[in-house]
């Protein structure tokens, strides 16, 4: 991107083996901790409207709280969450049980993390926080980055896929850029692989903390957010 125009722009590959589906620059590809960056957009609008401090007690703006039972009296603020310091840890016990393959019922964000992080949740495990006190150490966590696209929720009273639509995708005209594969063209999206050795076709699925790593979109569509970000929209 030079002054605002695309000047450079291709794509390489196959999006489906098995279909023999070649990659185009519309293909929709899982972004995995791409995804992020959408989390953040989101909930810094929010911060820049003031309905929402980087560093208040994130219970604040939760319908549960959200406690390190080892540091029960030290806050988590979104400034944590944001960097990686909350010390929440990703206890992955319960993996297969909210891990969804196919055309199953995805698993609402709130009410995973409600049971993530509540004593007597379903998926509460004392794993799912590192001993180390909030704010003090730097531990990658995807769950710390789901939270916060529950803050979006919680504060905007919209589902965090509509305000994204509203205030992201939809400004920028990012219109095949989802969150949920069920809203997209399956045809279009490319499979995932994984190399077992040779390459085996792992499926479509689905993640309860999805807005870590779980947005797909394409290199024509990622191009207008860079343009965005550069402030050429």
């Amino acid at each position: 991107i030079i002054n605002d125009q695309i000047v450079w722009m291709n794509s390489y590959g196959s999006a489906n083996l098995t279909l023999n589906i070649p990659v185009t620059n519309n293909t929709n590809f899982l972004l995995a901790s791409i995804s992020k960056l959408i989390t953040t957009t989101a909930v810094m609008q929010m911060v820049e409207d003031g309905d929402i401090s980087l560093d208040h007690d994130i219970n604040q703006y939760l319908s549960f709280p959200v406690i390190n039972p080892f540091y029960p009296d030290i806050v988590i603020t979104l400034h944590m969450l944001l960097t990686h310091t909350s010390s929440i840890k990703e206890d992955f016990t319960f993996s297969e049980e909210y891990s969804i393959f196919g055309n199953n019922s995805e698993m609402e964000l709130e009410y995973f993390l409600s049971n993530y992080f509540t004593s007597d949740g379903e998926f509460y495990s004392s794993n799912n926080f590192y001993n180390s006190e909030p704010g003090e150490f730097w531990q990658y966590s995807n769950i710390g980055f789901a939270l916060i696209a529950l803050l979006v929720e919680d504060i905007s009273g919209q589902s965090f896929e509509e305000y994204c639509e509203i205030n992201i995708f939809d400004p920028l005209g990012m219109t095949e850029t989802s969150w949920h594969f069920e809203d997209m063209d399956e045809l279009n999206v490319a499979m995932p692989y994984e190399w077992m050795p040779g390459m085996e076709e792992l499926g479509h699925y689905f993640i309860p903390y999805y807005p870590s790593a779980q947005l797909r979109s394409s290199v024509d569509e990622l191009s207008k957010f860079l343009k965005a970000y550069m402030g050429y929209m």
